[in-house]
């Protein structure tokens, strides 16, 4: 059965969500407390994080990657955030993968729904109602981050089906 981790990370808040042979089951919302140094913050998160790993006994990890910064500038903190986590998933041999956050709001945007009509969570809402009905009810009052956690879900999904009809190949009777 294989367990998927996805994560939208934040230095005060990260977004998790949680999902089983391909289906959304659980999500969590991770708060750091605000008031303390921006390293207790992350290592507060990273334990938290690794935490659900072991709990949901997760076998992969897929995350929302920083952008904006260079590599010729210093690491910013969710960049710290994300590469403590990724040494821990390769500590444990737990494949970690990023996306793009443009790749990951494409994954589930709904046809004709633009970022300059509609916001952000206005496109990720909808599209994660789309894709699970109403499996999450009071979807529009679920925090961002765990929308975006939801969506990096997804896309990691969607990005593994498309693996599996390259490797497999395309022929007109599959």
């Amino acid at each position: 059965m294989a367990s998927l981790l996805a994560i939208d990370p934040g230095t005060y808040q990260t977004g998790l969500a949680f999902f089983t042979d391909g289906q959304l089951v659980d999500y969590k919302l991770i708060r750091a407390l605000p008031s303390g140094f921006v390293d207790f913050r992350i290592q507060y998160i990273v334990a938290e994080c690794w935490a659900a790993v072991l709990d949901q006994e997760i076998t992969e990890i897929a995350c929302e990657r920083a952008t904006g910064y260079e590599d010729t500038r210093p690491a910013s903190s969710v960049q710290t955030l994300i590469q403590s986590l990724r040494a821990r998933a390769k500590k444990a041999k737990i494949p970690f993968t990023t996306y793009h956050p443009s790749t990951v709001v494409a994954a589930v945007r709904p046809r004709g729904f633009t970022e300059r009509r509609h916001t952000n969570k206005q496109v990720i809402s909808m599209g994660v109602m789309m894709l699970y009905g109403l499996a999450i009810p009071d979807l529009f009052d679920v925090e961002q981050d765990v929308l975006d956690a939801i969506a990096v879900g997804v896309c990691h999904l969607n990005k593994q089906k498309e693996k599996e009809v390259l490797n497999r190949g395309y022929s007109p009777a599959n």
